[in-house]
């Protein structure tokens, strides 16, 4: 040990040494680069040392623990052999206690999958949903995959073997693609997923619907049947128990249903003759126990009888049956109780007018009058008149055009803005006549305004142009008897007649869409969201200020026609917005030819139409299936039959596209 004097020197010497170091710039390191230089050194330490990589784990010194999780253990990670240094005792109980064999803890075989797991979510493999079937929102099973090629390639079949009226075929394609039109009138058919062997499908069924001569009564009948299985999986129990249970388990289910309840009662039947002498019981107990039973057997026979009605049995395939299969004698009895021909849907077109609608508010009742219509008794503003072949021709002959032509890969379905009028305009021969068609598309804002505001403004301007067509047809009538007179016993009388009778049907037709679409969106609220009802409001409400203001009475015409024929300052001095613009669109469309005019009309609402019904949502389509279903949605079915949607250009997916099914 140093004396204190010398130990004193020794700390004396080392405090100046230190000092005089730190006088001297740059003599010091900071503590940042002397964390790299023990950085650097360290590294040098490794240069020629070689590092475990993955699958490497045995050149580690630490050996890998076995770790058990809740879908079996990692043992299928380790390495093919045991270590020298791993207990086989304490191997073995753990072996014992999970139940892991020796095979999947060397790697040999997969480790097995605990009972309480999921196998849709105990591991991730490529294409396929890690949620279960039965936990769906639609509760649908994916036991046939979705194989959209393949349906799109059965359609053209049976057009080009000309079986477009052969009900049985028609039955069994609709039946094979009941899950993918399920589950496009739920929403749930991404286009993204198609691969491009699909699209080339679609057009080639298109291409054969255009040639065909019966592909109208083959489309709507397909969607009728598709809407009437539809209706039968999502409201009864028949849906359930065919789609979601094997036909072995229905039959079971049927038969003990049928025998357990008059096997009950003839227990409680045998016990009360038995026990009546013994003991007594009250009558009422016994009276009521003998109704349920009974009742309970007439139920349950009913309900076999009625599944034999219902669409599902009337629709499931006879083909691969043998003839005298009983299976197929069951198939065939439930076809006679639900023939082909039987009507599956109300097939009524509901009909709402706004200026109708704001005539019978502003009516003078009296009391009785008012309760009435307080209780929702006597004239309502909605009417029913029955959907026309016309019609229904007018809407599969404009898809087919659309569909067929490199516009569907242009049209939107997502956003409405009038790009059918606008190709319609564009096809107009004379330049006056597309200069006017343009003119007007500008004046109607149809790019620019909110849907349900379009549609408003459109259906005063039918109702504007119908008016000039009435009185247009009045004036020329006596001039057209003359025509009709010099041109008796001419070709180009009945050509002339017919061109006529054309434009008459297409002005009807145009404003029977007109009124069917104002229900839905004015009445239903169909695609209306805030924005729409608040349209609505105010619609109304401009229209019944129009008739307090300038009286128009109670006549349809005569208050269209007071709009129509009212001086352009007036509505510069008044706020008439919708009626003001609806004046001068239809004035602008006057100046276009007759036909031009009204094709032009219909391509309006014919896409408003189509974009109603693939835009309102799975659950209006859902709901008013218990009502007796609506147009709208039979065009929904057939967009999916065409393949209009699937068409048109989409954004790049960022999942790549493969053949398997994503959802199953």
């Amino acid at each position: 040990m140093y004396p204190r004097s010398k130990l004193r020197q020794v700390v004396q010497k080392m405090t100046d040494a230190n000092r005089a170091a730190s006088k001297q710039p740059g003599s010091t390191i900071s503590d940042y680069d002397r964390t790299v230089l023990k950085k650097i050194k360290a590294d040098k330490r490794k240069v020629q040392q070689k590092v475990a990589q993955l699958g490497e784990q045995a050149q580690q010194s630490v050996q890998p623990l076995v770790v058990a999780n809740e879908y079996g253990s990692n043992a299928n990670l380790l390495a093919m052999t045991i270590p020298a240094n791993v207990d086989l005792d304490e191997l073995g109980n753990w072996m014992e206690e999970t139940g892991l064999p020796l095979e999947a803890l060397l790697g040999r075989t997969d480790a097995p999958i605990h009972g309480g797991v999921d196998e849709y979510q105990s591991r991730y493999i490529y294409g396929k949903s890690m949620c279960h079937p039965e936990k769906r929102v639609s509760r649908a099973y994916d036991d046939s995959s979705w194989d959209t090629q393949e349906f799109f390639l059965i359609l053209s079949l049976l057009v080009s073997k000309n079986q477009e009226t052969d009900s049985d075929v028609i039955l069994n394609v609709a039946a094979e693609g009941f899950k993918i039109s399920l589950h496009f009138l739920m929403g749930t058919t991404p286009s993204i997923s198609l691969l491009p062997d699909h699209i080339v499908a679609i057009k080639n069924a298109v291409e054969g619907f255009k040639s065909s001569e019966n592909i109208l009564f083959m489309a709507y009948k397909m969607s009728e049947i598709n809407l009437s299985m539809i209706y039968d999986y999502l409201y009864t129990k028949f849906g359930t128990r065919h789609f979601h249970m094997a036909p072995g388990c229905i039959a079971c289910h049927r038969i003990a249903s049928l025998v357990l309840t008059p096997v009950a009662l003839g227990l409680f039947v045998s016990a009360m003759v038995g026990a009546r002498s013994r003991m007594g019981y009250d009558a009422a107990d016994v009276i009521i126990s003998f109704v349920l039973l009974v009742g309970a057997i007439l139920l349950e026979t009913c309900s076999i009888f009625m599944s034999f009605t219902s669409s599902f049995w009337a629709y499931k395939s006879t083909m691969s049956c043998a003839a005298k299969c009983p299976v197929a004698v069951l198939l065939r009895l439930a076809r006679r109780l639900h023939p082909e021909s039987r009507q599956e849907w109300s097939a009524k077109l509901a009909q709402y007018s706004l200026v109708r609608k704001c005539i019978q508010e502003n009516k003078k009742y009296g009391f009785l009058k008012r309760m009435m219509r307080w209780i929702g008794i006597g004239e309502g503003a909605v009417t029913h008149i029955c959907i026309s072949t016309e019609v229904k021709k007018l809407v599969l002959d404009k898809l087919l055009d659309i569909s067929a032509t490199p516009c569907a890969q242009e049209w939107d379905i997502a956003r409405f803005q009038g790009q059918w009028a606008q190709w319609v305009a564009k096809t107009r021969q004379y330049h006056q006549q597309q200069n006017a068609a343009q003119r007007m598309l500008q004046v109607s804002n149809i790019q620019g305004l909110e849907f349900v505001s379009s549609a408003l403004l459109w259906h005063v301007v039918t109702d504007i142009c119908l008016l000039d067509a009435d009185d247009d047809d009045e004036m020329n009538a006596s001039s057209s008897q003359d025509v009709d007179e010099r041109l008796h016993g001419d070709s180009s009388s009945s050509q002339h007649k017919d061109v006529l009778d054309d434009m008459t049907g297409l002005r009807r037709h145009a404003r029977e869409l007109s009124e069917y679409i104002m229900y839905l969106v004015a009445h239903c609220g169909a695609i209306a969201g805030s924005d729409g009802h608040y349209a609505v409001i105010r619609g109304r409400r401009e229209v019944s200020r129009w008739l307090i203001k300038r009286g128009g009475g109670s006549n349809h015409k005569n208050l269209i026609r007071d709009i129509r024929d009212e001086d352009s300052s007036f509505f510069h001095e008044n706020y008439y917005p919708m009626l003001d613009r609806a004046r001068r669109v239809a004035s602008d469309l006057h100046q276009i030819e007759h036909n031009h005019r009204w094709e032009l009309i219909a391509a309006v609402w014919l896409e408003m139409l189509c974009y109603i019904a693939y835009n309102c949502g799975p659950a209006f389509h859902a709901k008013h299936l218990t009502t007796g279903g609506e147009f709208v949605t039979h065009v929904k079915m057939l967009l999916f039959m065409l393949g209009v949607p699937f068409l048109s250009d989409v954004k790049e997916s960022l999942f790549p596209n493969t053949a398997e099914n994503v959802y199953s």
